[in-house]
């Protein structure tokens, strides 16, 4: 009776010692996944926080339009095109690249006009989005990071924003 007991007692910490591993393991994978995959495609309404920068300053709220034009003809894209809305109306367009389940990241430089000085500038303006919540396959609300920086003489701008998006 004595070994029935130990043996039964063995197969239990045995099998208590290998779910203890696996909820080890499970836990941070489990974490991790926070972003959701979907295809990001369609009109967004942002509500954008300043974080830094003068102009306007910190704190302030913002919406803007967001679209995002998917690159490929159906399911989950490598690449989108971010249209975003600026104060004064225009639109700016940047590629992003899928890095992860439902993160994709997109940088874009371009030559600008310092105003004041009239001098060259470079623009540089760089993404980080991330697909929240989705509705049959679709995304259908978004955080982010943005970051605007010109560089040159009388160019000023380093701002940082973040961004919350539904559709």
């Amino acid at each position: 009776m004595d070994r029935t007991h130990d043996r039964r007692r063995g197969r239990r910490s045995a099998l208590g010692a290998t779910l203890a591993l696996g909820l080890v393991l499970a836990g941070p994978l489990a974490l991790a996944e926070g972003a959701t995959d979907a295809r990001l495609q369609g009109s967004f309404q942002a509500k954008l926080t300043i974080l830094t920068g003068d102009d306007p300053p910190p704190g302030t709220k913002l919406k803007r339009t967001y679209k995002f034009e998917a690159l490929c003809k159906s399911g989950v894209c490598d690449k989108v095109k971010l249209h975003r809305e600026a104060s004064n109306g225009d639109i700016f367009k940047s590629i992003l690249k899928r890095k992860k389940r439902g993160i994709y990241k997109g940088k874009k430089s371009f030559g600008v006009r310092c105003s004041g000085t009239n001098e060259k500038g470079t623009f540089t303006e760089r993404h980080r989005v991330e697909i929240v919540k989705d509705a049959k396959g679709r995304a259908t609300k978004l955080k982010g990071r943005s970051s605007y920086r010109s560089r040159g003489p009388g160019c000023d701008v380093n701002q940082k924003t973040k961004w919350v998006a539904r559709r």
